[in-house]
């Protein structure tokens, strides 16, 4: 007995036949494999904003920086992480030209 075309699942990315496969589903009714809806799912994370660490404030992903795993706005580095006027923060400002 022939299988019909319509009982056929597909991965919407690579064209995998994903029938008898560990599957997703998303909302529009597509089927992905494992692999292309876990790549997916970490683009769409990496694009997303988040929350900094910081401040609490919520930013969009290009007003953020990465430090340890963690997500910064610019105005939290500069004070977190900024080189202290002490005698060592003069020393390296005059070695790097700052």
């Amino acid at each position: 007995m022939p299988i019909e075309a319509e009982s056929l699942k597909y991965c919407c990315k690579c064209s995998k036949d994903v029938t008898h496969i560990g599957r997703m589903k998303d909302s529009d009714g597509r089927y992905w494999c494992i692999d292309c809806g876990a790549k997916d799912e970490e683009k769409k994370r990496v694009h997303a904003g988040a929350v900094c660490k910081g401040c609490g404030e919520s930013f969009s992903k290009p007003q953020l920086t990465w430090i340890g795993g963690l997500p910064y706005c610019d105005p939290c580095v500069k004070k977190k992480f900024a080189v202290k006027k002490s005698f060592f923060g003069k020393i390296w400002a005059g070695l790097t030209g700052e």
